[in-house]
């Protein structure tokens, strides 16, 4: 028992002293720990600062190398201009749609931006450039050939109700005469005077160019212009009658400010196509030009054809004057070395192309006139006298 006692007296102090240091042994751990990690806190955070920064100053140089030509950043710009692109062609779009037309002769869809009022103003600088321009050519009124022409144009104006020609003044005709002089006074007369041309125009202005080089006719803005040269070409009133009918079918389409609206929307188009896609601009004009611009130049041709057969049937011409002429101004231009098969280069439709679809229409228009038969026969003595043998001796 004694020794029991001892023994458990003595394991009892044992266990007591063990447990007593193992306190004090994880009391001195526990501080030495503290200091440790109190240590390893003050050197990181001290070290912390040179680190901090290097790691800053990477950072910012790595930013700069990916911002500048990073696949991230190419990305992103390439999102933004294709916004751009779509934004614009939205807006594009809109612009276009709410500028559409249909010509009232044809009924043909087309974008027009151009006010008829521009035309008012247009026709009278038209005007003016054109006396400039051909001064001492024009042939006065009292010439033969234009009191000839003179009456073609105001038949075919009247019967088609599109107004009359303007009587020439007294200071036009000295102008024309002295090639110089009162070009001030009828300028600034004709500005105040002038009537609104619009959509085939109320007063009309008629010059005959004394030019026999030149085989041509052309009308615009209510302005109505014609060469001497075409003549031999159109050899009788009725192929006159052809030429002037499509020239006048072009001013009733308003081909004129179509074109000019046409065009400079399509040159908006290439340079944003050219700017945002990054192609060669000469590149796209050439295919915008041979793709677009000109086959709707062949397009208004083929329309003021149309037009022009209208308005010659209804003024009693014989609308089967119109592919005759057309077959002659092929041999001319086949002369001149134009190459029908190379249509596509030219602003004009080949002449074998042109107007035989449309005669059937054209002489029932005239058969639905009855003033017809009356001037058909007055014609053919007026021919007959005036050419001895159907030509006019021009």
């Amino acid at each position: 028992m004694c020794c029991c006692r001892v023994c458990r007296a003595t394991s009892s102090l044992y266990i007591t002293a063990m447990f007593s240091a193992h306190r004090a042994l994880c009391a001195t751990l526990r501080s030495s720990s503290t200091s440790k990690i109190n240590h390893n806190i003050s050197l990181r955070f001290l070290q912390a600062k040179p680190f901090s920064s290097a790691s800053v100053v990477s950072k910012q140089v790595r930013y700069r190398r990916f911002d500048d030509s990073g696949p991230n950043n190419t990305s992103k710009r390439w999102t933004l201009g294709a916004r751009g692109i779509a934004g614009i062609a939205v807006a594009g779009g809109v612009y276009y749609v709410t500028h559409l037309e249909r010509v009232p002769e044809t009924g043909r869809w087309r974008f027009m931006n151009v006010s008829p009022k521009v035309d008012s103003y247009m026709a009278e600088t038209a005007r003016l450039a054109m006396l400039q321009e051909f001064e001492g050519k024009i042939l006065p009124p009292s010439h033969r050939l234009t009191r000839h022409i003179s009456d073609v144009v105001t038949r075919i104006l009247e019967a088609n109700d599109l107004g009359k020609l303007r009587t020439p003044h007294p200071a036009d005709v000295l102008g024309q005469a002295t090639h110089a002089g009162s070009g001030s006074n009828v300028t600034h007369r004709r500005r105040e005077e002038v009537l609104n041309p619009e959509a085939g125009g109320i007063e009309w202005e008629l010059l005959v160019v004394d030019d026999e080089s030149v085989v041509n006719a052309a009308a615009a803005y209510g302005n109505i212009i014609v060469y001497t040269g075409i003549l031999s070409v159109a050899q009788d009133e009725q192929g006159l009658a052809a030429v002037l009918g499509h020239e006048i079918g072009h001013v009733v389409a308003r081909h004129n400010a179509e074109s000019f609206s046409f065009i400079g929307l399509l040159q908006v188009a290439v340079y944003l196509a050219s700017e945002f896609l990054d192609i060669n601009y000469g590149l796209l004009s050439s295919l915008a030009t041979y793709l677009l611009q000109l086959p709707h130049s062949r397009a208004v041709e083929f329309e003021a054809d149309e037009i022009g057969l209208r308005l010659m049937s209804k003024a009693c011409y014989d609308p089967g004057a119109a592919p005759k002429l057309q077959e002659r101004l092929g041999k001319y231009a086949e002369k001149e070395g134009v190459i029908s098969n190379l249509s596509f280069m030219y602003t004009h439709p080949p002449s074998e192309a042109r107007v035989k679809q449309k005669l059937p229409q054209a002489y029932a228009i005239r058969a639905g006139n009855a003033e017809c038969a009356f001037l058909l026969d007055n014609l053919q003595q007026f021919n007959t006298f005036a050419s001895g043998g159907g030509r006019w001796g021009w």
